[in-house]
């Protein structure tokens, strides 16, 4: 919120078009002097935008008070008129000696305006106790600054990521602004190894639209989800942030299976059929597992050549 207080109003309402018959003083109790004291501007003006301007009249008078105020704008070369279904008038019934009114105006900003600033001029016409009309003048500055977003427009990413092993995420974004935005960097929040959550891109030329690669190596398996923001330097100097991204995928834990086989469990795996059957022959001592394996082998010669006679036969 921008907040500025107008320290020389009374300068300016005596500089300012007066159309009074008699001077004006603050301390003549029979015209008081109304001023416009401070205002506020909420949030960045760009162009093309809508915005709300708050302002402070203040009737400096000590003794008198000020009736049936009604202030109004206009702007320089059309800069800033009143927000659709608004008015660029405002009627006060009355501020007392030495009181003050607060009131706002909602206004737009020509979407044709360059950045710079711009003057808003302030006419306000009241009356005294004798009903003597009283006209006054103000002007206030409005800069209009340049709408240096930066937009996450695509971000993609492996559906499925493996922890602790490095993937990759590629991003999307652009400047839709009119000037140069320097120091970008996309942070990146979430359960992925420290130095993957900052990456340093080239700065954006106006207009532009550019695509990065980011490293990203998940810490944990499970769904995991990371915030994509751009942090940049605005006009300014000041550091600002685009809107957060969220982006979600699923993290498996790396296989680590190796196949172990007992040769008790199976022998046929370990040793050639024929090893086997020397080993009995030899004398060696048999486990029954080998028996086993040494039955089944022989139980398979024989249906085979029980098989070779009958074709034979």
């Amino acid at each position: 919120m921008n907040k500025y207080k107008i320290a020389s109003i009374m300068f300016l309402t005596i500089f300012a078009l007066t159309l009074f018959p008699v001077s004006v003083h603050a301390d003549d109790a029979r015209f008081p002097v109304v001023t416009l004291s401070s205002y506020e501007i909420e949030g960045e003006v760009y162009n093309n935008t809508d915005f709300t301007l708050a302002f402070t009249m203040k009737n400096e008078s000590s003794s008198s008070a000020a009736y049936n105020l009604a202030v109004s704008y206009t702007s320089a070369g059309n800069a800033f008129y009143p927000s659709s279904g608004t008015s660029n008038q405002h009627y006060i019934p009355q501020i007392d000696a030495g009181s003050t009114y607060t009131a706002t105006f909602q206004l737009s900003s020509n979407p044709n305006i360059e950045v710079g600033a711009y003057n808003i001029y302030f006419s306000y016409k009241y009356q005294n106790d004798a009903n003597e009309n009283i006209s006054m003048e103000a002007i206030i500055s409005v800069h209009v600054s340049d709408e240096n977003l930066l937009e996450i427009s695509d971000i993609s990413i492996p559906a499925e990521c493996m922890a602790n092993k490095r993937s990759f995420m590629s991003i999307k974004y652009g400047n839709p602004g009119n000037m140069e935005i320097r120091n970008v960097k996309i942070v990146i929040e979430g359960n992925i190894l420290e130095e993957e959550k900052e990456v340093s891109v080239p700065n954006m030329k106006p207009q532009s639209v550019n695509f990065a690669d980011a490293n990203i190596t998940f810490l944990e398996t499970g769904k995991q989800t990371l915030k994509i923001i751009l942090s940049y330097e605005d006009l300014e100097g000041n550091i600002s942030r685009s809107q957060t991204q969220l982006v979600t995928t699923d993290v498996f834990a790396q296989a680590t299976h190796t196949s172990t086989v007992s040769s008790e469990t199976s022998p046929l795996s370990s040793e050639e059929p024929l090893g086997i059957m020397s080993r009995i022959f030899e004398g060696e001592a048999i486990t029954p597992a080998v028996l086993v394996a040494a039955a089944v082998i022989l139980l398979v010669v024989i249906g085979i050549i029980v098989i070779r006679i009958r074709k034979h036969g």
